[in-house]
């Protein structure tokens, strides 16, 4: 951006410009709901003159963003009475995009058992296969 007005600044003075509309990046950093560590990339910061010679300049690193939260998810098992077995349905409205490579992890309850040839089939919003 280009300041166009105004008084000179002198060293020293705190300044705060807010940038309005700025889209993060789609992915989070984090590799599961407990490691979230690194960066999500670095912003540099470059104040300069109107002959674009730089008089100041800082890369700050940008701290993992946090992975959105899903909307309207909902788990349903077929037959909601203990002992019983059957199918789990597992709905969400994604945030961001879910890579066609991408996974889906789901964290039983203690108790809960999953079969030894597990299948699960994508029913609405998406196609391939699951695996």
């Amino acid at each position: 951006i280009t300041r166009v007005s105004g008084t000179s600044i002198p060293p020293g003075v705190t300044v705060r410009v807010e940038f309005a509309m700025v889209s993060n990046l789609k992915h989070s950093s984090c590799t599961s709901d407990a490691s979230c560590e690194g960066s999500s990339g670095s912003f540099v910061l470059r104040i300069a003159n109107r002959d674009d010679t730089t008089q100041d300049l800082d890369t700050r690193p940008l701290l993992p963003l946090i992975p959105a939260p899903l909307n309207s998810s909902s788990i349903t098992p077929t037959y909601p009475v203990a002992g019983a077995t059957g199918t789990l349905t597992v709905a969400f409205r994604t945030v961001n995009p879910l890579p066609a490579d991408g996974r889906i992890s789901l964290t039983l309850p203690e108790g809960f058992a999953l079969a030894e040839l597990l299948q699960a089939l994508p029913v609405e919003g998406m196609t391939g296969l699951l695996v």
